[in-house]
């Protein structure tokens, strides 16, 4: 595993009690919970390698956050972002270039 990879790797596992209590801190309308998980996603997105955070797009559609690819990520970068973005309550949804996570 890269050096890289190794302190992403820690980075993220400190990350994990504060994106718990982030994901349990409102439940209310819709626009809140959106509200909710745009701070939550900042939050998480900056725990990542600003590299790694370039190849991803953040996109509002029907009423929720999307976060999807720019470009082809590494197994081990997907693994990564997916680790990151699962930790923060998202689910990646595979549909080939189009997939996302939301």
């Amino acid at each position: 595993m890269s050096e890289e990879i190794k302190r992403l790797t820690e980075r993220v596992t400190q990350l994990e009690a504060s994106v718990k209590a982030l994901q349990n801190l409102h439940h209310g309308d819709k626009q809140d919970d959106v509200e909710q998980q745009e701070k939550l996603l900042d939050d998480t997105l900056e725990t990542l390698d600003s590299a790694l955070t370039n190849m991803l797009e953040v996109t509002k559609k029907e009423g929720e956050l999307r976060v999807s690819c720019k470009q082809w990520l590494s197994n081990e970068q997907w693994n990564i972002v997916n680790k990151v973005l699962k930790q923060a309550g998202f689910t990646w949804h595979s549909m080939g270039k189009n997939s996302y996570w939301s």
